[in-house]
């Protein structure tokens, strides 16, 4: 028997609504990578939670303060573009830094432009070398 499209949906929307919740179980136990992604829940509006950059901002820093390198770029992105937190050149540059040390390689582009431009830190062409290579 064909299930039905709204069988379907019911099956899909329980499995997310399980998922979700375990996220959030993880996340207020300190998990990092939960932590992480429930802040892309948020930011993009998955799983049925309202879209939201300032609770996607705040699960983010969380996840960044305790070294999920990811979640360090991330939130150098939301200090970049404003999203769920003022615009901060130092706190991008801060956190681009932290994903950068960890390897991702996004970052470390990120962090060859600021330092080639002097934005949130100072100018330096001996560390922008290092980030292009």
């Amino acid at each position: 028997m064909e299930e039905s499209i709204k069988d379907q949906f019911l099956r899909t929307y329980r499995r997310e609504s399980s998922f979700l919740d375990s996220i959030k179980q993880k996340a207020a136990l300190g998990d990092e990578n939960a932590m992480y992604q429930l802040g892309l829940c948020y930011y993009y509006g998955n799983y049925g939670v309202p879209k939201n950059n300032k609770t996607a901002f705040d699960w983010f820093i969380k996840a960044a303060n305790l070294g999920h390198m990811i979640a360090q770029y991330y939130t150098g992105y939301c200090f970049e573009k404003s999203i769920g937190v003022p615009r901060n050149a130092v706190q991008r540059a801060k956190y681009y830094g932290l994903a950068a040390q960890q390897g991702f390689m996004n970052a470390q582009y990120e962090m060859g432009y600021l330092y080639e431009y002097g934005i949130g830190i100072e100018k330096d062409e001996k560390k922008l070398r290092k980030c292009f290579n």
